[in-house]
């Protein structure tokens, strides 16, 4: 398959992919983050499967990610003395590095099977983790947030946690681009049941606690 894109489409997606995925958190545009949550990286990726190289690849996700964590820790500059400024950026410059390393592995032929699909999620929700350890605690900004803009979607974390959520947007992101690549029905299909699911069981949830709420209150009365 062809990857390749005019210069016009490849900034078009990756300006796109940046507005989505940077201001689709709950303190910025919380519905923008349900569309980040389902293909914002996916736009992304398409755009960078037209760059010669995986090392150009490595370093324009890892460019386009740190400008992401710039826009969305930009509260940090809030601080009144100016040595925020260069930690700022070494914060997003690090975690910027973590999606280089991320986007190295999501190449055409790694996105054909689910295990492999499920295998890289999983590599970048470890990578998440590892914050914990290696970034002095530093928890901020786990690409779950995208899920938690809006009520429904959030029960999920009551599930599987905020490194569950990472991990699904990732895994439907990357299913997104699969559809993308074959164009498949069935393809299409998985993509938007999995991108569906937090918010079937979120519902599910939700409407559980409201009937047990109310039997709870007729009991009591």
């Amino acid at each position: 398959m062809n990857h390749s894109l005019s210069k016009p489409l490849f900034y078009l997606l990756i300006t796109t992919s940046l507005i989505v995925v940077a201001f689709g958190q709950p303190a910025w545009m919380p519905w923008l983050g349900l569309f980040a949550a389902a293909s914002g990286h996916a736009i992304f990726w398409r755009a960078a499967f037209s760059l010669s190289s995986r090392k150009q690849i490595f370093w324009m996700a890892t460019l386009w990610f740190t400008a992401v964590q710039w826009i969305q820790l930009s509260w940090f500059i809030s601080h009144p003395y100016s040595y925020i400024y260069p930690l700022h950026f070494l914060l997003s410059f690090l975690m910027g590095l973590q999606y280089g390393c991320l986007a190295f592995f999501i190449t055409p032929v790694t996105i054909r099977r689910i295990s492999t699909i499920a295998g890289i999620a999983g590599f970048w929700t470890l990578m998440e983790w590892i914050r914990l350890f290696l970034l002095s605690g530093f928890t901020w900004n786990p690409l779950g947030l995208a899920l938690t803009g809006a009520l429904i979607p959030l029960q999920a974390a009551s599930l599987v946690g905020i490194y569950g959520l990472s991990f699904w947007v990732i895994f439907v992101n990357m299913l997104a681009l699969r559809a993308w690549e074959n164009r498949r029905k069935i393809s299409t299909f998985l993509w938007i049941l999995c991108a569906c699911l937090p918010y079937l069981y979120g519902a599910l949830h939700l409407q559980w606690h409201e009937h047990a709420s109310k039997d709870h209150q007729e009991k009591m009365s």
